[in-house]
């Protein structure tokens, strides 16, 4: 059996080792952080972009995932808002590195012409694939807490009135539905929409057997 006095020994051997290891030491001068690129402390304009990008990341990723499960083109449209997305992502970061040595006013001016730049690009995501996105549009432009206020301001447009499609697109979709030229059915149809909602428009028209005006409803893809 160890004596009292050695076991003694080892365990005071035990704690000046520990304590070497943990004290706190000088990190080596060749590894040192030049000055110039050491980080920069910025204040809550940042942190409160960061947290907004996040919750706005999560609610359109959210979305866009209960969409996919939905609809026979969720995966195509998710491809289209991906294309769009990207680019804007790949511009954030770098934009983000470009400044990070920078004053936080210059870093606010960069981050102004970065919102600037890219403010429309959601609005033309929702316009092309309608539906569920302008939905989604619509909720986001009625949380400015989340988004910067570029975003919310070209994405109120939404909230306001939404553009109706061209009458291209509606008389295929039309003619698609009834397996038949549209004049062989209406005697007028109104190429001028009567309103446009987020799943799409109506339009006056006249049925060509009897007569009747009649207002057709017509589901935008």
């Amino acid at each position: 059996m160890l004596s009292s006095s050695l076991l003694n020994s080892g365990r005071r051997l035990m704690a000046r080792r520990l304590a070497h290891v943990l004290s706190p030491r000088p990190a080596p001068k060749s590894f040192s952080t030049p000055p110039a690129l050491a980080p920069k402390v910025n204040n809550g304009n940042k942190s409160s972009l960061l947290k907004r990008g996040i919750q706005g990341t999560a609610l359109v990723s959210g979305g866009i995932a209960t969409y996919c499960y939905t609809s026979d083109e969720g995966a195509w449209r998710y491809l289209v808002v991906l294309s769009a997305l990207v680019p804007m992502f790949v511009d954030y970061q770098r934009v983000s590195f470009q400044t990070s040595s920078l004053s936080e006013t210059e870093q606010q001016k960069a981050f102004d012409e970065y919102h600037a730049k890219w403010a429309d690009e959601p609005l033309r995501v929702c316009l092309e694939l309608r539906g569920f996105y302008v939905k989604m549009g619509q909720v986001m432009s009625g949380q400015p807490d989340m988004l910067p206020q570029p975003y919310v301001d070209s994405l109120k447009v939404l909230q306001e009135d939404v553009p109706p499609h061209p009458f291209s697109s509606i008389k295929k979709i039309v003619e698609d539905e009834l397996q038949q030229p549209l004049e062989a059915v209406y005697s007028s149809f109104d190429p001028s929409a009567l309103g446009a909602a987020s799943i799409g428009q109506v339009h006056l028209a006249t049925l060509k057997s009897t007569g009747e005006q009649v207002i057709v409803k017509v589901r935008a893809k």
